[in-house]
C-alpha cells in the first residue's frame, strides 16, 4: 500500500512538473499552425503580385507550408522535452542520401522552377532549342514538351534547355520577312528596288513602321545579292513569308527581270523517257555476246 502510494505521489508530481509544458506546446502548436497559414496566404499574394505562372504557385505555397511545419514539429518536441537531436541527423541523413539518388531530377526539378519563375518563354511561343524549332506546347516541372511544325513532339530536361541558347522567337510584337535575290549585274537597281517596294507596300500584313527596306549584299562574280526586308505582325510572319515570295515571284516576271541562277540544266515531264538511241561500245561480235551472256 505504501508502495502504491509512492507510485501515485511520483505520477502526480511528475504530471505537475509536465503539465506547464505541455500547455505550452498545445498553445505553440495552435498559434503555429494558425500563422503558418496566413504566412502561406501572404505568400501566395506575393506571388501573384509578382506575376509568378499559376503553374508553380501551388508548389511553391506547398513547399513553404511544409518547411514551417516541420520546423513546428521539432519546436514543439523540444518544447515538451524530447530529444531532437537524433532526429535532426537522420532527416540530414535522410536528406543526402535521397539527393544523392535524385541528383538529375533535383537540376531538372530546380531549372523546371527557373523557367517557370523568369518565364523565357510561354506556352505557344515559338522557340529554337537545341536545334530544334518547334512551338512549345507543355511547360512541366520536370521536362518541357515542344511540337514542331510536323506535329512531332519532343520532350526535353529542363536542365538541358536552362544551359544552352534559348531563341525565342515570339519575344517581340513583330518580326522581319526578308528576301534575298541574286541579278545580274545589267539589271538596273533603281528599277529592281521600285518593283520591289511596290509589290509590298499594298499587302495589309505590311506594317508601316518599321517602313520597308532595299539593300545590296554581297557583290559575286556573275550577279549581286539583293534583299528586301518587311515586318509584320508575328501572328502573320509564316503568311507573309509565303505571300511576299509568291509576290516578289510574279512581280519579276511581269517586269522582265532576270535572276541569277546555274546553267545547263535539263528539263522534262514526269515519265518521259530519253529518245536518244544508246551508243554501243565498239567491241567485235564475240565480246557483246559475251557481255549479254553475263
Amino acid at each position: 500500500m505504501n508502495q502504491l502510494n509512492a507510485y501515485a505521489e511520483q505520477i502526480f508530481s511528475l504530471a505537475v512538473d509536465f503539465a506547464p509544458r505541455l500547455l505550452l506546446a498545445i498553445s505553440v502548436w495552435l498559434l503555429g499552425w494558425w500563422l503558418i497559414e496566413r504566412l502561406a496566404g501572404i505568400v501566395n499574394k506575393s506571388m501573384e503580385r509578382l506575376k509568378i505562372s499559376k503553374d508553380i504557385r501551388p508548389f511553391l505555397r506547398s513547399l513553404v507550408k511544409i518547411g514551417l511545419r516541420v520546423f513546428l514539429i521539432f519546436s514543439v518536441a523540444g518544447i515538451v522535452g524530447i530529444e531532437t537531436a537524433s532526429f535532426v541527423a537522420v532527416m540530414a541523413a535522410l536528406g543526402f542520401a535521397v539527393g544523392l539518388a535524385l541528383q538529375g531530377n533535383l537540376s531538372n526539378f530546380a531549372s523546371g522552377v527557373l523557367i517557370l519563375i523568369f518565364r523565357p518563354f510561354k506556352v505557344g511561343d515559338e522557340v529554337k532549342i537545341k536545334g530544334n524549332w518547334s512551338f512549345v506546347q507543355e511547360i512541366q516541372i520536370f521536362h518541357t514538351v515542344l511540337r514542331k511544325f510536323d506535329k512531332t513532339l519532343i520532350i526535353i530536361p529542363n536542365s538541358v534547355i536552362m544551359n544552352d541558347v534559348i531563341y525565342n522567337h515570339s519575344a517581340a510584337e513583330f518580326r522581319r520577312v526578308t528576301i534575298g535575290l541574286k541579278v545580274p549585274y545589267s539589271e538596273n537597281l533603281d528599277n529592281i528596288q521600285q518593283v520591289f517596294l511596290k509589290t509590298v507596300e499594298d499587302m495589309p500584313e505590311v506594317l508601316k513602321t518599321p517602313e520597308p527596306s532595299f539593300w545590296v549584299g554581297d557583290f559575286d562574280t556573275y550577279f549581286m545579292h539583293v534583299n528586301i526586308s518587311v515586318f509584320t505582325e508575328h501572328k502573320d510572319f509564316w503568311k507573309m513569308n509565303n505571300v511576299m515570295k509568291i509576290a516578289v515571284l510574279e512581280a519579276l516576271k511581269k517586269n522582265g527581270i532576270q535572276v541569277a541562277y546555274p546553267t545547263g540544266v535539263a528539263f522534262g515531264k514526269f515519265g518521259e523517257g530519253r529518245k536518244e538511241k544508246p551508243v554501243l561500245p565498239d567491241v567485235g561480235i564475240d565480246e557483246l555476246q559475251l557481255a549479254s551472256n553475263r
